[in-house]
């Protein structure tokens, strides 16, 4: 009989268990995506460029501006960065003593994957580009917002290479650019599976003796003669 108790409550509590780590393992999402598909999970982060050049044409110029830059960009934790990206330069200007014509500037990038951790644009795979967009002039100032590239990989970190030009109607004037501003892509990674649960040791300690003390009983019980048992 204490044999069979025995053996009854370890059988219990292994089945206990295995069905308590089996309801707690998964990839959790979060609160706030849980209703959400997999692939709507994105949102964009804005990146600040420091740029605020002024161009002003000499009469031994070309008169063409062009001006190129690269950035790399890191993803936010627990993000990745998918490639695509926007961007928007502004600048004041002044057409001196043009009476034809107007301002007039682009911007154009390229997101570049690099093959390591120090590798450049030089050794490094395209993924998306940046090119043509919208510019809108107001009095004395412009902006132009280039159409935003097209992509969906899964990055941790990118380069930027982009390429600004502008140009003025005459060898005058001047134009100063004020920002430029890049926003990208990310999606929220899963989060990692979590671990299978323990019992607190001190539950553990408890259900060891417990199963001792019924091992030992049963020994005992057998070392008893017959008719003592059945007293």
């Amino acid at each position: 009989m204490g044999s069979s108790l025995q053996k009854l409550f370890l059988s219990a509590l292994l089945v206990a268990h295995t069905g308590l780590s089996s309801a707690s393992v998964g990839t959790p999402t979060p609160a706030a995506e849980s209703s959400k598909p997999a692939a709507v999970r994105s949102s964009f982060v804005t990146l600040d460029i420091p740029y605020e050049p002024t161009y002003v044409p000499t009469a031994g110029g070309i008169g063409l501006f062009i001006s190129k830059n690269l950035f790399e960009v890191q993803a936010p934790p627990n993000y990745a960065l998918t490639g695509k990206m926007g961007a928007t330069i502004n600048a004041l200007y002044s057409l001196g003593d043009a009476t034809e014509g107007d301002a007039y500037m682009d911007i154009t990038f390229d997101v570049l994957l690099p093959h390591c951790d120090f590798c450049g644009p030089f050794a490094s795979d395209l993924v998306s580009t940046g090119r043509d967009g919208l510019l809108t002039r107001t009095d004395g100032g412009m902006q132009f917002v280039a159409n935003e590239s097209a992509a969906s990989g899964m990055y941790s970190r990118v380069l930027v290479y982009n390429i600004v030009v502008a140009s003025l109607p005459a060898w005058s004037g001047y134009i100063q650019f004020q920002s430029m501003t890049f926003t990208a892509e990310t999606v929220a990674l899963p989060l990692a599976a979590s671990p299978v649960p323990e019992l607190p040791p001190a539950a553990l300690l408890g259900l060891g003796l417990f199963a001792l003390g019924i091992a030992a009983r049963a020994k005992s019980r057998k070392r008893l003669p017959d008719s003592a048992v059945s007293k």
